[in-house]
């Protein structure tokens, strides 16, 4: 699971001018890695980060004076930038820099290619050359881009705290959230646009049709509820993560159950339960939500 690229999805919805600052190589201890970017604007206003600090503070006052000086057509320029003493930063890494100003041309390009769903692009180093999709030739220096990340989906089952604190968190990262419960009047009166709310009484069917490869939080108010699921869950034996909130007194019975049930040991040790990062040690609905999604960014 990654944070959301707002750099990423701005880009084609932003008016040109504007620069696009890409971190396009990283040597030894950086901010951030290779492939982050960020959009700045005439008016100053900037879209992702590079890492913040004195890089990112250099890197939008050169971003500003190519927006007063730079007249050609897809102009480009590349700068490294060593991590150290002279930039007041002790990293000790260094970054090679892409600068690119996106003028009406190149901004009809990039929309071009993420409308038709282009998962790369090749970005010519030198000034004056078009975008090319990656199934073209590529000749000369160039910068491949990823258009589009590999994305998961997530079931959530309950619509109780802890899931209302999920929601809040989760909506910062790339995943497909979908929300699952037994009853639609357990639901918040309002939820995110992008957020898809599924409800039947009959949880483990929900369970039957979920995505493969998808990630799977099990905190509904009934464990008879939470047995359903997971036994569908293990008997498809296709997510990527499988959590269940609990005790490991509840993991342990609910173990025991799923033997009963003719479940393979292996299979029941998928289960994560408890779920979140242990050095959390907060009950609260958020804190246990934090500890959750690091356990998932970790995972």
């Amino acid at each position: 699971m990654r944070e959301k690229d707002n750099a990423l999805s701005a880009l084609g919805k932003l008016s040109p001018p504007f620069v696009k600052v890409t971190l396009i190589a990283v040597q030894g201890s950086a901010p951030r890695g290779q492939g982050c970017m960020m959009l700045i604007t005439p008016q100053g206003t900037l879209y992702g980060t590079i890492g913040g600090g004195a890089l990112e503070f250099q890197s939008i006052k050169r971003a500003q004076r190519i927006l007063q000086e730079a007249d050609a057509s897809y102009y480009r320029t590349i700068e490294t930038m060593p991590l150290g003493p002279h930039l007041g930063q002790c990293c000790g890494g260094s970054v090679k820099i892409l600068y690119e100003l996106i003028d009406a041309q190149a901004h009809e390009d990039y929309q071009y290619h993420m409308k038709h769903g282009t998962k790369q692009i090749a970005i010519p180093l030198e000034t004056g050359i078009a975008l090319m999709a990656e199934t073209e030739t590529i000749s000369g220096k160039h910068y491949v881009m990823n258009l589009q990340h590999p994305h998961k989906h997530l079931y959530l089952y309950g619509a109780g705290h802890v899931a209302r604190a999920l929601i809040y968190h989760l909506q910062k990262f790339d995943v497909t959230i979908h929300w699952v419960d037994s009853d639609k009047t357990r639901f918040p009166d309002i939820i995110p646009d992008d957020i898809e709310c599924l409800y039947n009484p009959n949880l483990s069917l929900i369970a039957d049709y979920a995505h493969s490869d998808s990630y799977h939080l099990v905190m509904t108010h009934d464990h008879a509820f939470d047995l359903q699921i997971i036994d569908r869950l293990l008997a498809r034996d296709d997510f990527y993560f499988l959590g269940l909130i609990g005790s490991r007194t509840k993991k342990a019975r609910f173990q025991k159950q799923f033997e009963k049930m003719g479940h393979d040991k292996a299979k029941i040790a998928k289960i994560i339960c408890p779920i979140g990062i242990e050095d959390i040690k907060q009950k609260s609905p958020h804190a246990i939500a934090i500890a959750i999604i690091a356990q998932l960014l970790a995972f």
